[in-house]
């Protein structure tokens, strides 16, 4: 069905674009653009975190957007990571300490409370980053052509070469550090690769494998690992309903739980605090460690290859509520076939709509990314430089008929996830 225009609009009187499969909206006040936008955050604390977290987005896109993107630099922010991620570990150590000596002490009554502060190190220790379990590993051997086109994108854009490569069901992709020897880790969403045309997939690996060159230091133990452990600190002590000291319904638990509570929003809120600290100072650093991320994926597949991978997060919940409509039981590759149909007939129209849906509502990939519409312009203003790396017909064969069998596996269960979404 073709879009029509039809109707006047209710605020400005200017004709509306309508079609009976989307909203229908105008096009020069934005009526109806959004008409279901998000609420504002509750609580004076958190619109102040809001408020402060734009003023940073706003500062830092508006920098790289004039300079040349480089390693993230040393500055007072990258600074203050460390001194608070040192800060975390020393008192993990401390409290380490402290259970050792009270162990050793010899006092029967003392080792109870060694052995707990020992404990309580073991769980809130930095975790070396695992994998979650529904990600499928794919070595060399099982798909030489991917790992072959990282490697190539790799020595494009002067990064180190993947260690390995995994597949999940979600509509997304990241780049990881995990385990003792800390191999580097790329993990491709099975719809979001599916969908993605020859240089979109380029620009994708651009984009993750620069996570591994530009000096991102949210991935590494020490500053990633630190940020953990505090919010662990801070989900042990902070009082409420959820807090490990409240039950209901057994008297000696609830005079505990009232005895704490005052010790307990201290120490909590006081971690709080550092919590927001800590989070502040790494949205700079995160920031422009996305935007450097980005400037490699134009580097590696083209401009228009980046902008068209971040255009289709701006679309991403009506992919998924094509998705959603294929039955369980349907034919392998039916859900596949049909984000891949959708996005191909989305009109022009309902593309547009989406993408300024997306600038109000500041949509963003994560918490950790900057908001698309912003990487959007970002990468505009990067020079349109060929792409170093170009994605032909036949290797692009060759690695379709390499994930044909995992993409397979992961569909089942993409088809159970796309209905938890809310889209």
């Amino acid at each position: 069905m073709t879009t029509e225009m039809s109707a006047a609009c209710p605020n400005c009187a200017a004709p509306l674009v309508a079609d009976e499969r989307y909203p229908s909206w105008c096009p020069g006040c934005e009526w109806g653009v959004d008409p279901s936008p998000p609420k504002p955050p509750r609580g004076r604390v958190n619109r102040w975190i809001r408020k402060v977290g734009d003023r940073t987005m706003a500062s830092v896109h508006e920098r790289l957007c004039r300079a040349e993107v480089s390693r993230p630099s040393r500055d007072v922010a990258w600074v203050l990571t460390y001194v608070l991620a040192a800060g975390v570990h020393a008192v993990t150590v401390a409290v380490a300490v402290l259970g050792i000596w009270l162990c050793l002490t010899g006092r029967l009554v003392l080792v109870p409370l060694g052995l707990l502060a020992l404990a309580i190190v073991v769980l809130l220790r930095p975790r070396l980053g695992k994998l979650d379990p529904e990600v499928e590993l794919l070595d060399r051997d099982e798909a030489p052509q991917l790992y072959a086109l990282c490697d190539a994108v790799a020595d494009a854009i002067g990064a180190r070469h993947i260690d390995q490569i995994g597949l999940d069901p979600d509509f997304n992709a990241y780049y990881t550090v995990v385990g003792i020897r800390q191999r580097r880790t790329m993990v491709l969403g099975a719809p979001l690769w599916t969908v993605l045309d020859r240089q979109g997939r380029v620009a994708l690996l651009g984009h993750e494998l620069g996570h591994g060159a530009n000096g991102d230091n949210r991935q590494g133990v020490f500053v990633g690992g630190a940020l953990r452990a505090l919010v662990r600190w801070y989900e042990l002590v902070r009082p409420g309903r959820d807090s490990a000291f409240a039950a209901r319904g057994n008297p000696f638990a609830m005079v505990a739980g009232l005895l704490l509570l005052i010790p307990q929003a201290v120490i909590g809120g006081a971690l709080y605090c550092v919590i927001v600290a800590f989070g502040l100072a790494l949205l700079r650093v995160g920031q422009r460690a996305e935007y450097l991320a980005d400037a490699m994926a134009v580097r590696a597949g083209g401009r228009s290859a980046a902008r068209s991978l971040l255009e289709t997060f701006l679309v991403t919940d009506t992919l998924l509520r094509a998705g959603r409509l294929v039955p369980r039981n349907a034919p392998a590759g039916e859900s596949y076939a049909a984000i891949v149909a959708h996005a191909a007939e989305l009109p022009a129209t309902e593309k547009d709509r989406l993408f300024r849906r997306g600038r109000m509502r500041r949509h963003r990939v994560d918490s950790s990314h900057p908001p698309t519409a912003m990487r959007l312009d970002h990468a505009a203003s990067r020079p349109d430089e060929p792409a170093r790396v170009v994605l032909d017909a036949g290797r692009a064969a060759a690695i379709d008929a390499e994930l044909a069998v995992p993409l397979a596996r992961l569909e089942r269960r993409f088809r159970d996830l796309v209905r938890e979404y809310e889209v």
